[in-house]
């Protein structure tokens, strides 16, 4: 048991580790892809990106999803289970499924193109990549799962290291070499490419680990089980990145693309997130089961903090991170960047209450949250877009999250019948985050008084940490008690 549970840690260390990896390779080639790109170039692609998001789940009906289930109701050879009704054999038949959804979707691209390439404002080139683009996407999601459920993180990282530096290393070379004067084709080439030679590398060794046996009725129950996801992954999708695909449609690719921009900022806010989450969620599922209310409680109060750190220093320093990563092209991102930035603190805090929801399967609500969000922001966007520009969906996003933490916490309360978090710091905490936004906002050409702001306001939320919880006084023990004992040795 012990055993495991190491392998367990060490495989989430090694898919925190590969996930910070990859948002930062990115994250660091920004200022360069900001510098060959043209705003309209840097808005297409942002376009084209969010297509991607939304169209790979319809493509690949988010059969990824159903690898869990699969995988303990077929079981493998090895646990008694007769070949071609094994588990592999079942991920092999979803490789065929998603290879034949791709061939579906590329005859229609070219049968529709006129239509499609009106209303989507891709040229056909672009419309095709898109498609090969989406299959890979799928198949690369598949196999990070299959990789996943044998904690094999070692070729998660291989994969996604291999498939970012490639990408970026050919997209460079194109636009050095071949089209100078379209960053935009060269970017999607570069992606495209570099996603679809890894896909079909997964797919060869998926079908050559087992042949695809049982297709229909093996995909009968593979699709019963993943299609009630898809809606809830467009939402996803369409809450994050549809006010992008707007902003483009009615205001213009260079619009898009400074809006666009202002997300790099954000990508700060996404992996220290997710990180903390990758340690809350299972520390909150072992104590919950324990009925470890005061736990939850209290500890509750460090995510809190700690998310509300990020966020703050990320807005108040917002105008020159712009200025890094993008340099003057880019300045007018930081009018958006800053409300983006108070949206992340409250699409990330709704992962308080939607531990508890989850914990009591109650994954429809999450759903129904999900598409009402997607829907309201639409909306919003639509009309504010029309009336005030494209910085206007900066807000409709934060006021977007902050209705969907809300829809989330009074669920979670019901279903719990009682406070599970610190009603408190919630409050005071929601409160500051406008607050330090407001303040950002305010001054955001008085760069002194900004930075000075940020090194008072981080130095109070280091002295209440170490007041209440002593992670830093106790990560320096646990150091110097380990030198000593190397010491003695």
């Amino acid at each position: 048991m012990a055993t495991e549970g190491r392998k367990v840690i060490k495989a989430g260390i090694g898919y925190t580790i590969g996930n910070y990896l990859m948002k930062g390779l990115n994250f660091f080639t920004i200022p360069l892809f900001a510098y060959l790109l043209t705003k309209g170039d840097y808005g297409k692609f942002g376009t084209f990106g969010a297509y991607e998001g939304i169209l790979y789940v319809i493509l690949g009906a988010a059969i990824h999803t159903s690898y869990k289930n699969a995988r303990y109701k077929y079981r493998l050879t090895e646990e008694g289970v007769a070949e071609g009704d094994d588990y592999y054999t079942y991920v092999s038949d979803t490789m065929i499924f998603i290879l034949m959804s791709m061939t579906v979707l590329l005859i229609a691209a070219n049968v529709f193109s006129r239509w499609l390439t009106v209303w989507l404002k891709l040229d056909l080139l672009s419309l095709n990549l898109l498609v090969i683009y989406c299959a890979a996407t799928a198949i690369i999601a598949c196999f990070n799962m299959d990789t996943s459920l044998n904690y094999g993180y070692g070729k998660y990282l291989l994969v996604a290291m291999l498939t970012a530096v490639s990408s970026i290393g050919l997209t460079l070379l194109l636009i050095w070499k071949v089209f100078p004067e379209n960053g935009y084709l060269c970017r999607v080439i570069g992606t495209v490419a570099s996603n679809a030679i890894a896909a079909a590398v997964i797919v060869i060794y998926f079908l050559h680990r087992m042949s695809p046996k049982q297709f229909v009725s093996r995909m009968k129950w593979g699709l019963k089980y993943s299609l009630p996801i898809v809606p809830h992954g467009i939402s996803q999708v369409i809450l994050n990145l549809f006010d992008r695909i707007m902003i483009q449609q009615m205001i213009g690719d260079a619009s898009a693309g400074v809006y666009n921009f202002a997300y790099n900022v954000y990508t700060i806010i996404q992996v220290t997130a997710n990180s903390i989450d990758t340690v809350w969620s299972p520390w909150y599922y072992e104590h919950r089961q324990e009925d470890d209310f005061k736990g939850i409680r209290d500890y509750s109060i460090l995510f809190i903090l700690l998310l509300f750190a990020i966020c703050s220093m990320v807005m108040l320093l917002s105008p020159e991170l712009v200025l890094i990563l993008g340099r003057q092209k880019y300045a007018e991102a930081e009018f958006c960047a800053i409300p983006i930035a108070a949206a992340g603190y409250f699409a990330y805090l709704y992962l308080l209450p939607a531990s508890v929801e989850y914990y009591h399967a109650k994954t429809k609500s999450i759903a129904a949250a999900t598409m009402s969000a997607a829907a309201l922001n639409i909306v919003m966007n639509y009309f504010c877009i029309r009336h005030f520009g494209y910085v206007a969906a900066a807000y409709t996003t934060l006021v977007t999250y902050i209705l969907y933490f809300l829809f989330h916490y009074v669920t979670a309360w019901r279903l719990e019948k009682r406070c599970m978090f610190a009603n408190m710091h919630l409050l005071i905490s929601c409160a500051g985050i406008l607050a330090v936004m407001a303040f950002s906002l305010a001054m955001i050409h008085q760069r002194i008084i900004r930075i000075g702001f940020a090194i008072v306001l981080f130095a109070a939320i280091l002295f209440y940490e170490e007041k209440r919880f002593h992670g830093i006084r106790a990560y320096l023990k646990k150091g110097k008690k380990k030198n000593e004992t190397a010491d003695a040795s």
